[in-house]
């Protein structure tokens, strides 16, 4: 197992260290990027597992929330049911602006510090955060806030969150072999849906064990009843503090990433040392490229050294092999790459956010259409089994497309087709609201809300995140994504308090979505004209180093 090699490394960490000494820096470059194309299956799975794990993590806690705060506003809000709109809306809005703190500064210390020192510490992060907020009171007769620990709890864990958006892409992205690139990103980003997913399954479960102590009037929620839910809402904040402790040690060990050490720290032999521990195999290569090597060194290569388990490095000489690209500011201005992949993310999310799929009032205005007042029972599964239907399904359903056609498809033209179809969706759902409102059917809504879900993940907010992590040079590419993603978050922080401001018909009839509309054409002009395509002209994806190389790279596609 590949985590147990990890564990392996940091127990006898001088093992092989001699090696490559007397080999050329060139070689040992080729060597670490040879490995890193030709890893084994059990290799590249395991960096999607530990990235993913975190990213899973991430996303549960940032929508575990959203079915709590029902909750909640029965204990502490009786009279009302629900907790008042300015506190749920100063909840999120302090996650996100969390996120963009993370995202910026862990950005930043991916590209300065190096990606593995910076590795690990956001899970710390999140767990300390996720416990915080489970452990969150009013104190005695009222002597604390608890909405204001949760504004606090929130704050936090956002910083751990938006850290593990550049990290982890940044870290899969570079170790990653060219050919499976685009879907382990992708693998990685599932986990997004996949969180949300859990974060609805265990409310649902938590709900339905404790049915028997749920009166089927709200009103008569009293003592036995708030205990219960109190033990409910806590126990779902805190068990986002699982996967991530779970995961926290490989995180801490992982290697640096090679790509990093070699073009950054200049120490190659670092570089070389770190894969041939954890990446070779000695069935890396194949036949036919083991035997060209012999055909054109064959009095340089003895009988024990075909028989050695290190494949033989490259002889060509140093002046020949292409040295990586000084990454430099001027590069992104002259492209607008960085301007491109930040705004494109600032029009995708602030639509994402904007469709109210994180405020489960939506999700019951939608489903509640003409019904009779729910049971407190009913009312609490109803929020996690609407959730599970429309915005866990259709995200995985989107995902999944995206896992099947990225390499064939490409990253731009599913960016492309997903930011068509959600202005289109945009449109139709803004204008035929209450219209279908009003005639009862709301199903064809619940339909829409899905496919919108459905065109999200296959998509720009799948594509978003694999774009940014592929095609910055190495000395900026976490700094780059971090950036990418803070503006993503800036424009969910944006939605967040246009919803907030907005009432009236323009608020119950949903014609603000016309406007996230506008932000998807926008979202779709960008891709069009400023994202970089990943693929040269015969559809084969694009190394890293190419990519680096700015557009010059993919002319010819």
């Amino acid at each position: 197992m590949a985590g147990l090699t990890w564990i392996k490394l940091h127990l006898n960490p001088f093992a092989s260290v001699s090696k490559f000494e007397d080999v050329s820096p060139a070689d040992r470059r080729q060597y670490v990027l040879d490995s890193l194309e030709h890893s084994r299956r059990r290799e590249w799975v395991w960096v999607v597992v530990v990235a993913g794990v975190g990213f899973l993590t991430d996303a549960y806690n940032i929508f575990s929330i959203n079915l709590v705060m029902p909750m909640i506003g029965h204990i502490y809000y009786p009279d009302k049911g629900t907790v008042p709109h300015e506190y749920a809306v100063a909840i999120n809005i302090a996650t996100l602006g969390g996120s963009i703190l993370g995202q910026l500064g862990f950005g930043l210390a991916g590209d300065w510090l190096g990606r593995r020192k910076a590795y690990g510490l956001e899970l710390i992060i999140t767990v300390a955060a996720a416990l915080g907020s489970a452990m969150a009171s009013t104190g005695v007769n009222g002597s604390m806030s608890l909405i204001g620990w949760l504004v606090f709890w929130r704050l936090i864990m956002g910083i751990g969150i938006g850290a593990d958006y550049p990290l982890s892409a940044v870290l899969c992205s570079e170790m990653a072999p060219t050919r499976l690139r685009g879907r382990m990103l992708t693998a990685v980003f599932m986990c997004q849906p996949l969180g949300q997913l859990l974060a609805t399954l265990v409310p649902l479960v938590a709900v339905y064990a404790a049915r028997g102590s749920l009166p089927h009037d709200a009103k008569d929620c009293l003592h036995d009843c708030q205990k219960t839910l109190d033990v409910i809402w806590r126990l779902i904040l805190g068990l986002g503090a699982v996967p991530a402790a779970a995961s926290l040690w490989f995180r801490l060990t992982i290697i640096e990433s090679p790509r990093y050490t070699v073009d950054i720290v200049r120490d190659d032999h670092q570089a070389a040392v770190d894969v041939d521990r954890y990446f070779y195999s000695g069935d890396h290569f194949s036949s036919i490229s083991r035997e060209s090597f012999q055909q054109d060194h064959e009095d340089e290569i003895h009988t024990e050294e075909l028989n050695n388990p290190v494949f033989p490095l490259s002889v060509v000489d140093s002046d020949e092999i292409p040295q990586p690209p000084q990454a430099s500011w001027a590069d992104i201005k002259e492209y607008c790459t960085l301007v491109a992949t930040s705004l494109t993310w600032l029009s995708l999310d602030l639509a994402f956010y904007g469709l109210g799929m994180n405020d489960y009032t939506t999700l019951e205005k939608i489903w509640a259409n003409n019904q009779i007042e729910p049971q407190l029972y009913q009312s609490l599964l109803a929020n996690a089994w609407q959730s599970l239907l429309i915005v866990s399904l259709g995200a995985i359903l989107g995902n999944l497309i995206t896992l099947v056609s990225i390499n064939r498809l490409g990253r731009r033209t599913i960016q492309i087709n997903g930011f068509f179809w959600l202005f289109v969706l945009f449109l139709v759902i803004g204008t035929s609201y209450r219209k279908l409102m009003d005639s009862q059917r709301s199903s064809v809504l619940v339909v829409l809300y899905i496919l919108t879900q459905v065109f999200f993940n296959f998509g720009p907010n799948a594509t978003t995140y694999i774009i940014a992590a592929e095609v910055f040079p190495t000395r900026y590419r976490c700094t780059a994504h971090g950036i990418s993603a803070a503006f993503g978050k800036f424009g969910a922080v944006l939605s967040q308090c246009i919803l907030g401001w907005i009432t009236g018909s323009i608020q119950d009839d949903k014609t603000y979505l016309l406007v996230f509309s506008a932000f998807m054409l926008i979202g779709l002009v960008l891709t069009v004209y400023w994202i970089p395509r990943s693929r040269d002209k015969n559809g084969q994806t694009l190394t890293l180093e190419e990519l680096a190389l700015g557009r010059a790279a993919v002319k010819t596609d």
